[in-house]
């Protein structure tokens, strides 16, 4: 898919023309961010936040807000694009969204701006302070979780069980929380996953 398919599958009418422009700056600024990178299993990996904006827009989250986070919820943790401007383009409710999504923060130096290490949150408080955010920051998260078990294709078993393991116990509670209909999509992935590892117990 390229950038014209993109924006032709979407229903434009949902959006003004200033609503549109920061849809379209936040697909160009993801795909800058995250234009050297690959996925895991493969694949450029701003495939994945465009996806993930594509999930929301089906099951009917069509704030220009919601949008411009699902293309940039991984920008702060995996870019190196700076806080400011992700502010003065899209305003302090989407960075604010985006550090919700992020589990590292990157810490920068104050003479250079440049990222000099990370503040990680555990699991445990990332998904609480999720728990506690706005819908569509919960509904982004649980679009980005249900991308990624559609992908878990070529990755080992251990891995699809992690997946599994920590999507039953933060991302379910979350989707539940949420949004019945992400919810049952991910369940849907879920028993996929679990019975391909019991079609291929020894696969590593």
């Amino acid at each position: 898919m390229d950038r014209k398919e993109f924006f032709e599958g979407l229903n434009l009418t949902h959006w003004d023309l200033s609503d549109r422009k920061l849809i379209q700056a936040a697909y160009e600024l993801a795909k800058l961010g995250h234009a050297k990178q690959t996925r895991d299993g493969g694949g450029r990996y701003f495939e994945h936040p465009r996806e993930v904006a594509r999930l929301l827009i089906g099951f009917g989250y069509l704030e220009c807000e919601t949008i411009c986070t699902g293309l940039l919820h991984d920008g702060i943790e995996d870019t190196y694009i700076p806080e400011i401007v992700y502010i003065q383009t899209f305003g302090a409710c989407v960075y604010r969204s985006i550090e919700t999504l992020s589990k590292s923060i990157p810490h920068n130096d104050p003479l250079t701006g440049r990222v000099i290490g990370y503040i990680k949150k555990t699991l445990e408080e990332y998904f609480t302070e999720l728990m506690k955010a706005p819908k569509h920051v919960r509904a982004t998260k649980c679009c980005d979780r249900l991308h990624n078990l559609r992908t878990l294709g070529g990755r080992s078993n251990r891995k699809k069980r992690e997946q599994i393991d920590e999507t039953v116990k933060y991302i379910l509670p979350l989707a539940d929380a949420t949004d019945p209909e992400i919810a049952k999509a991910i369940r849907v992935e879920i028993a996929l996953l679990e019975a391909d590892l019991m079609r291929h117990p020894l696969t590593a």
